[in-house]
């Protein structure tokens, strides 16, 4: 349960950047005024779209492998939007973001419901509660290393975040039964 918390926490990570924070850095990058909200735009356009599609893909290739290619994605995405610097290359990422994301609630949220000794309604509470140490937790954290090392800085924590997301997929593997 707590490793499946965990899992959330950096879910959210991942996630609060096109939503919090990518005004404020399309912003210092010098977008005009009329186009800071495109960050957010095409990220939440990308996640419906990633909701949408989600389930054939999940079906096809497993929660795990998709969550393992998908965060690959973003934080690499992000890492190179971050080091070309441009209001574009952002706002792809936010594109590549939204889809990666898409998928990782609702697959810790069917791993609630298998947790061994845990009945699926208590799993979901938990995990769902755990989870919104993700909102606490990402500001504060971006902030932090922002006020620091630059806005730039600060958006690689969900770099961190993705890469260990990628291992710890390894939760949302069904269990096989005892023989």
């Amino acid at each position: 349960t707590v490793l499946l918390g965990l899992f959330t926490l950096l879910a959210v990570v991942v996630e609060d950047i096109p939503a919090r924070w990518s005004s404020i850095y399309l912003t210092e990058i010098g977008t005009p005024a009329a186009l800071v909200g495109i960050g957010f735009t095409a990220f939440t356009i990308a996640m419906t779209i990633g909701r949408f599609a989600g389930d054939a893909l999940v079906n096809r290739f497993t929660e795990q492998r998709v969550v393992q290619v998908s965060m690959v994605a973003a934080g690499s995405a992000l890492a190179v939007a971050l080091l070309i610097g441009t209001t574009w290359a952002f706002v792809a990422a936010c594109v590549v973001i939204g889809l990666g994301v898409a998928t990782l609630f609702p697959a810790a949220m069917h791993a609630a419901t298998r947790i061994p000794g845990v009945r699926p309604a208590m799993g979901v509470a938990t995990v769902g509660w755990l989870a919104r140490g993700g909102f606490v937790i990402a500001p504060i954290a971006v902030g932090m290393v922002a006020e620091r090392h630059g806005i730039a800085w600060g958006l690689s924590v969900p770099i961190v975040a993705a890469a260990l997301l990628v291992p710890l997929s390894r939760i949302l593997r069904p269990r096989q039964p005892l023989p």
